[in-house]
């Protein structure tokens, strides 16, 4: 089962560029967009939209994974 929290290169890169002393520069962002592998037809798991808050993430995912 996957959790995919899924969002734009934009708000993305917005959210990296605002932390500090992260481990991950912004500027690797882009070959992790490059590379992501989303959610096959075959593949049991759902997508939630980062842009929804952190609690609503949460409730999605529990939600979720209580009625997987």
């Amino acid at each position: 089962m996957f959790i995919h929290l899924n969002g734009s290169f934009e708000l993305l890169s917005q959210r990296m560029a605002e932390r500090t002393g992260h481990f991950m520069p912004v500027e690797l962002l882009k070959s992790q967009f490059e590379t992501l592998d989303e959610l096959q037809a075959d593949e049991r798991g759902v997508v939630l939209d980062i842009s929804a808050s952190p609690q609503q993430l949460v409730n999605d995912a529990a939600d979720w994974l209580g009625n997987a």
